[in-house]
C-alpha cells in the first residue's frame, strides 16, 4: 500500500471530522500503529482543524460573561479515580449533580405545529360544512327532478 496516496485520499480528514465510514475508520486505526507517516499526518490535520476552528470562532458577547461564568461554575466537574462527581457550586445535590425539577406534565409542541394543527382543524370544519351543503343541494335537486318527471308524465298522459 502506498501511504502517501492513502494520506492524499482524504480518509484522514474524514476520520478527523467523524464522517468516515466504519470500514475506513477500522482500516485507518489498524494502519496507524504501523506507519509513522500516518500518525504524523493525523496529528497535523488535527492541529490544522483546531487552528481553523480557533480562527473562525466568534467570542461571546461581553455583557453575558458573568452569566456564562456562573453557569460554568455550577457545572459538576468529574474527578479522576473514583468516578464520583464532586460538587462545584451551591446548587448541586448530595451526589454532585445539579437537581432538575420538572413539574410540567404536558408535552411541549413547537409553535409552528400548534398553528398547523389549528389550520387543519379549521380546514376540516370548512370541508365538513361544504359537504353537508352539497348533500342538502343534492337531495333537493333529486326531489325536484322527481317532481319534474311526474309533471312530464302527467302532461304526456293528458295528451293521449
Amino acid at each position: 500500500m502506498n501511504i502517501n496516496s492513502y494520506i492524499r485520499s482524504g480518509v484522514i480528514e474524514a476520520y478527523v471530522l467523524g464522517v468516515a465510514s466504519p470500514d475506513e475508520r477500522q482500516e485507518l486505526e489498524a494502519l496507524l500503529p504501523h506507519h509513522i507517516e500516518l500518525q504524523v499526518a493525523l496529528s497535523v490535520i488535527e492541529q490544522q482543524f483546531e487552528v481553523f476552528a480557533l480562527q473562525q470562532s466568534v467570542p461571546p458577547p461581553t455583557r453575558n460573561r458573568k452569566r456564562y461564568d456562573d453557569f460554568v461554575d455550577r457545572m459538576p466537574v468529574p474527578s479522576k479515580g473514583n468516578g464520583k462527581v464532586p460538587p462545584r457550586g451551591k446548587d448541586t445535590g448530595e451526589d454532585g449533580y445539579i437537581p432538575v425539577e420538572a413539574s410540567d406534565t404536558h408535552i411541549r409542541v413547537h409553535k409552528y405545529w400548534r398553528t398547523f394543527v389549528l389550520v387543519l382543524a379549521i380546514l376540516f370544519k370548512l370541508l365538513a360544512v361544504a359537504f353537508i351543503i352539497m348533500c342538502v343541494k343534492y337531495f333537493h335537486m333529486r326531489s325536484e327532478v322527481q317532481d319534474m318527471k311526474q309533471k312530464i308524465d302527467q302532461v304526456q298522459s293528458g295528451r293521449r
